[in-house]
């Protein structure tokens, strides 16, 4: 089964945030403070819930739902 075009997208940005998480703990290694760790957390974050919503994205279409 293909993946839908919302699915395809949101696993694009994924990748793209997987990247960003890696540039920011780069800055947060370069220069540890508080500015840095927010953007690095920020990142984070954001990759971890679209990560969740990927997943359940595609066990609905798995389900047919």
């Amino acid at each position: 089964m293909t993946a839908s075009p919302a699915l395809r997208t949101l696993r694009d940005l994924r990748r793209v945030l997987r990247g960003a998480v890696d540039q920011a703990k780069l800055g947060y290694e370069f220069s540890p403070d508080s500015y840095s760790y927010g953007a690095m957390s920020a990142c984070l974050a954001a990759e971890s819930a679209l990560a969740v919503l990927a997943d359940s994205l595609s066990v609905l279409e798995e389900e047919g739902g």
